[in-house]
């Protein structure tokens, strides 16, 4: 089994930012070259939804 692990950075502008990482996250599963499986997707604050 494959895993490809790929970081994403955001700066937020407040403590309501929402940030929409659809586009983000499509990209770097493009990338992978993989055809099929999971994308998991973590971020370490604890004021993240």
């Amino acid at each position: 089994m494959a895993v490809v692990t790929h970081s994403i950075q955001l700066e937020t502008r407040g403590e309501a930012d929402i940030q929409d990482i659809t586009e983000a996250v499509a990209s770097a599963v493009r990338k992978s070259d993989l055809s099929d499986g999971v994308a998991t997707i973590f971020c370490p604050s604890s004021t993240s939804a």
